[in-house]
């Protein structure tokens, strides 16, 4: 468990920043990247602008007392899950920032819902099912106020969009990059980095002068966001009383509105858990009000586990369709994402832009292993300061 922190940097006043890096975006890959960055080199100077007033992107916690104590744990409104046998950067990272994990809960049966008429039908799980999936404690907020930490909050610019990127002061060595701030804030770099998803960097929200390659913009706004057309629902109890009876949380339905559910208790099973992703559309879920919502995913709940389910302790909703910082109208429906035929550009050709290697993509989605996993934010910031410590 965590110690209740606010996420949020403090605000700064920096008239211009020091000539070096500026990140847009103060999600995993931002954080992990300026992080990286001032490791390799402290005397550079590196700005993080982020555009909500929350750092984190795609990894939100919501925070809820534990008992009558100060203390505070947090469950996962986006991304949760890590695979150690698959993504040794982010254990090697875990490690590095003394954070702790935990295997998810999967002991017990899994139900299968058809009809919101008829019982759901338990199974015995065979398979490998999450497979060796684990969760942080203190939800993955912790690794973010870790790397918050680690980068200097001073460095951190929140609640500021970036509107705008223009080069000034010609080609060559003597080349600059000027950002414009949705606050009329103007900053000055030697190399920008877009650590956002790449179909919000090709959206027309930051303003390029002169203006990037149609084909890689065209490419970038072809990618999919991770999450970006999903909801999650999030429920917690007192304790995980669907474990008494040897179901381990788990749930597939075609009757909603819930689609698939899975056990989200914290660490030490001090407050059971219970999470699901929407399996109706976007347009759906915005026809309907929260508390609508809210009751169809209890009394779905209580369907599936029994009439404790109706009471949570407390509930959210986290739509991240509705959300301007993660989708774009393109992200309102889920489509099939069609095979990528190698890997997504980072930056502009040299022989067909100026911003070659001025520019550099850095968000999960550019991994060409884990693209829109957690362990891609790490893969795609790590690819970027290569490229960075190389210009």
């Amino acid at each position: 468990m965590t110690r209740a922190s606010s996420l949020q940097a403090p605000p700064s006043e920096h008239a211009a920043m020091p000539k070096g890096i500026l990140i847009v975006g103060g999600g995993l890959s931002g954080l992990y990247l300026a992080h990286r960055l001032k490791q390799s080199d402290s005397s550079l100077g590196i700005t993080v602008l982020e555009s909500r007033s929350r750092l984190g992107g795609r990894l939100e916690s919501a925070q809820m007392s534990v008992g009558e104590s100060d203390e505070v744990d947090a469950f996962d409104l986006g991304g949760s899950w890590f695979w150690p046998s698959s993504q040794p950067l982010v254990v090697t990272l875990l490690e590095e920032l003394g954070l702790e994990s935990f295997a998810q809960y999967e002991e017990g049966d899994l139900l299968i819902e058809r009809s919101q008429t008829r019982q759901a039908q338990r199974l015995e799980p065979r398979g490998a099912g999450m497979g060796d999936a684990r969760r942080l404690c203190g939800g993955m907020r912790s690794l973010i106020e870790a790397l918050a930490d680690r980068v200097g909050r001073g460095n951190i610019l929140s609640g500021r969009k970036a509107t705008g990127l223009r080069l000034i002061g010609g080609c060559g060595a003597g080349t600059r990059i000027q950002a414009t701030c949705s606050n009329g804030q103007c900053l000055e770099a030697e190399r920008v980095v877009l650590a956002l998803p790449p179909r919000l960097a090709a959206s027309n929200r930051i303003e390029f002068s002169p203006p990037l390659p149609r084909d890689l913009v065209s490419s970038w706004a072809a990618t999919a966001t991770w999450m970006a057309p999903h909801a999650k629902y999030v429920a917690v109890y007192d304790r995980p009383f669907w474990r008494e009876q040897k179901l381990s949380g788990n749930a597939h339905s075609t009757a909603g509105p819930l689609g698939e559910i899975h056990d989200a208790t914290n660490y030490d099973g001090s407050l059971g858990a219970l999470f699901g992703f929407f399996s109706i559309p976007s347009s759906a879920r915005q026809a309907q009000s929260e508390d609508e919502l809210k009751s169809a995913c209890r009394s779905q709940l209580a369907r599936l586990f029994g009439d404790q389910a109706v009471s949570p302790r407390d509930e959210w909703i986290r739509d991240w369709s509705s959300e301007e910082d993660t989708a774009t109208k393109a992200d309102q429906t889920v489509a099939v994402q069609a095979k990528r035929v190698g890997a997504l550009k980072v930056t502009p050709d040299e022989d067909e832009s100026q911003w070659h290697e001025l520019v550099l993509g850095a968000g999960s989605e550019w991994s060409p292993t884990f693209p829109g996993y957690i362990a891609g934010a790490l893969d795609a910031a790590d690819r970027a300061m290569t490229a960075l410590l190389a210009a």
